[in-house]
């Protein structure tokens, strides 16, 4: 049964397994610590979706937020001077060019990417002018468990203003899944999500039990129906990240 169709009708059937796609985008959603080896920033907290990104880092980084279609972003200089960004994908990386307007110029382009540890791993060139070394910074992603994934979806669904906020949560297989709907299907995907999580009240993790490939989590929640329900969801983790399989399955609790 499909993801949409599974929201539609509030059941609880499971997903069947699709493959992962071959090139799929890492999602860089959580904080993240400068472990080097140029750590210039020691710490960037990282909101990622389908179609925007947004960080902010210590010592003193500025939140910023980029398109992730290729179009330009303004922002300014530390002397204040206009700049503009590009970010788009480039297969798995993500890579981000800084220009003047003025002088339809690039002067920076920098590379993001997830290594085979999971690592963030920002490269910047500096391009025209007097020439200088590249920069790398390397980045640990601080630890979340799959409790806090779980009810950090929750309290973004809830409040979601956009389908890719929520898509941002779901697996490789769930993205795939979605995008074989019918567009009108698609449509309405957010109303959806947001109707069945409003349903349940008082939803608690009571366990979380570690799989092979990510986590399983016992739930209790009331109902719409102000009876006790138990539940569980499926999670996996992908480039080091914890992802959505399926909806949570729910039944009286007993």
């Amino acid at each position: 049964m499909k993801f949409v169709a599974l929201y539609l009708a509030l059941a609880v059937a499971a997903l069947g397994a699709l493959g992962l796609a071959a090139q799929e985008k890492p999602n860089f959603s959580g904080t993240w610590i400068g472990i080097g080896p140029q750590p210039e920033i020691r710490e960037l907290t990282i909101k990622q979706d389908s179609s925007t990104l947004s960080l902010e880092g210590e010592p003193g980084f500025a939140t910023r937020t980029f398109k992730l279609d290729g179009t330009a972003t303004e922002m300014s200089a530390p002397d204040g001077k206009p700049l503009l960004t590009k970010a788009a994908w480039e297969g798995n990386t993500l890579v981000v060019t800084i220009y003047f307007p003025e002088l339809k110029q690039d002067i920076r382009r920098l590379t993001w990417g997830i290594d085979a540890d999971g690592q963030l791993v920002m490269e910047t060139a500096f391009l025209g002018g007097k020439p200088q070394t590249p920069v790398k910074q390397v980045f640990k992603r601080e630890p979340e468990s799959g409790t806090e994934f779980y009810l950090r979806y929750r309290k973004t669904a809830l409040a979601a203003k956009s389908v890719d906020e929520i898509l941002a949560f779901w697996s490789s297989e769930l993205l795939h899944e979605f995008k074989m709907e019918p567009e009108d299907a698609r449509a309405g995907t957010l109303d959806m999500v947001k109707r069945m999580e409003r349903s349940l009240g008082d939803v608690r993790v009571v366990r979380e039990t570690a799989t092979a490939t990510g986590a399983t989590l016992s739930l209790e929640s009331i109902g719409p129906d102000k009876i006790a329900k138990s539940g569980t969801i499926e999670l996996v983790k992908q480039n080091g990240a914890w992802k959505l399989v399926e909806a949570e399955r729910w039944k009286p609790k007993g």
